[in-house]
């Protein structure tokens, strides 16, 4: 059973197995072939016996179908930034369900400071360390990270597959900066700050009238377990051009607390930047 366009060769002796025969097929499918192709072989020789028959399907897909979809959700992939040195829960979501490669392929976990590989898990072959559950891909891991090491992780392609016959594969993700983490002290972390107003950018900017005054509030979340001191700093950039014009303030201005007031009228009309700085320090004690 050949497939409408299938061009098929003559029958050759394989050069490595002369006990072995090869024949090659080309074939270029057509929007008429979107979907599942069934082509079966039936081998037969001079004598007229036949071999078993195999049947291989192969799936048609154009750029508009779920399948040609298949890939990561931007944002999906945990954790990222900062880590203890005792990390060992990955996740990454896909847009479609995900199951199980029939083929190996491996998660590479990769020293910044050396591009050496310094770990990689087999997601065929490594059914306790690897999940799949619905659209998502977990794995585990039981390595010690280096205290101050970036590292980053790639992927090969097909660590995930749709579980639909013939379904599509998973691209590689093979970019150094898409998923990477850094290995912190287990003392301390960086700040969490949330600015209210929040939201904001210099494409985007809050508006105050120049007649009103105006507040911004932070909520400062410490990830610490050791004993320190923390230090605030507002700075005001005029960024009529680049950002890089410090704002001369009035004493009247505090800008060492946690919120900043402007006085109304403080300000020239224009664009600024406001960048709230907080610093960390070991306690003495």
């Amino acid at each position: 059973m050949f497939l409408l366009g299938m061009m098929v060769g003559p029958l050759k002796v394989n050069p490595s197995n002369s006990s072995l025969y090869t024949i090659s097929i080309t074939w270029t499918p057509t929007s008429m072939d979107i979907g599942t192709n069934l082509l079966c072989y039936t081998p037969l020789d001079d004598r007229n016996q036949q071999g078993d028959q195999v049947c291989i399907k192969y799936f048609v897909s154009d750029n508009d179908s779920k399948f040609a979809r298949f890939k990561y959700i931007n944002g999906s992939l945990k954790p990222v930034g900062q880590v203890y040195s005792n990390q060992s829960v990955w996740y990454i979501e896909y847009t479609n369900e995900v199951r199980r490669p029939s083929l190996d392929a491996y998660v590479h976990f990769y020293s910044n400071s050396t591009n050496k590989q310094v770990h990689q898990i087999n997601v065929r072959t490594n059914l306790k360390d690897v999940i799949f559950s619905k659209n998502t891909l977990t794995f585990f891991t039981s390595i010690n990270w280096i205290l101050g090491e970036h590292y980053y992780i790639l992927l090969d392609r097909s660590v995930v597959t749709d579980p639909s016959v013939c379904g599509p594969q998973s691209p590689p993700v093979n970019d150094v900066n898409f998923w990477t983490f850094e290995v912190q002290s287990e003392g301390c972390f960086r700040p969490k700050i949330r600015l209210i107003p929040s939201g904001t950018s210099l494409s985007s900017p809050l508006q105050f009238r120049r007649s009103q005054d105006f507040y911004i509030l932070s909520k400062i979340g410490l990830n610490c377990n050791d004993s320190l001191t923390t230090t605030t700093k507002w700075t005001i950039n005029n960024c009529s051009l680049e950002c890089s014009s410090p704002v001369q303030l009035d004493q009247t201005i505090i800008t060492n607390f946690s919120e900043l007031f402007i006085p109304a009228r403080t300000f020239p009309y224009g664009l600024y930047e406001l960048k709230l700085t907080v610093t960390m320090n070991a306690s003495p004690n």
